[in-house]
């Protein structure tokens, strides 16, 4: 099944995705098989641009100590923020 998501985040970013952005995909979808759904959240959340996301969650994604957090992706929410 991994290979499989890899496979189709490559194709559906014609390769080009940052390696972080790659492997936080990874991390939720390994938490919500592993039935962790509120970590999982936690990490689309930042995805989505939240600040007040646990660190915990951002080093389960291999990400440690402060780090900004990654561009908003333009399918995270309805409306736009300032």
């Amino acid at each position: 099944m991994r290979q499989r998501l890899d496979e189709d985040l490559a194709a559906m970013t014609g390769g080009q995705a940052p390696q972080d952005f790659v492997r936080v995909i990874q991390t939720i979808f390994r938490l919500k098989q592993k039935g962790k759904v509120a970590e999982a959240g936690a990490l689309i959340s930042w995805l989505c641009g939240s600040g007040n996301v646990a660190a915990a969650a951002k080093k389960a994604a291999g990400h440690q100590g402060r780090h900004r957090q990654p561009r908003r992706a333009r399918t995270c929410g309805a409306s736009s923020r300032s």
